[in-house]
This record gives C-alpha cells, structure tokens and sequence, in this order.
C-alpha cells in the first residue's frame, strides 16, 4: 500500500511538473476511469457493453468540457 501511495505522489509530482494544472487534473480524471475499467476487463474478465462504452466516452467528454468551463 505504501508502495502505490509512493508511486501515485511521485507521477502526481512529475505530471505537474511537465504539464499545467489545468489540463493535468482533468486528463488524469479521464484515464483514472479508462485504466480501472481496462483493469476490470482485463483481469476480472467483466465484460463491457456498447451501453457501458458510451458511458465512459460520455464520461469523458463531461470531465473535459467541464474542464473548460
């Protein structure tokens, strides 16, 4: 646990440092959503439908529009 703790605070860091606030929160907002489901296909074998991939590309386009807002 300490582990991904120090890991998740070390990419926080690098990410800030090579992008803007403003656009680093919310692509990392995105890909939060992206990698836990390409987890969940991947090794929990869930599978996703069409209503399920409209939702994360919904959920996408809300987080960027938002923001821009």
């Amino acid at each position: 646990m300490a582990v991904s703790g120090l890991l998740c605070t070390w990419c926080l860091l690098s990410g800030l440092q090579n992008l803007e606030a403003i656009i680093f929160f919310p692509l990392r907002s995105i890909f939060s959503i992206i990698f836990t489901t390409a987890i969940a296909v991947l090794l929990w074998k869930e599978k996703l439908k069409w209503a399920g991939v409209a939702g994360l590309v919904m959920a996408a386009v809300a987080i960027g529009c938002l923001s821009v807002a």
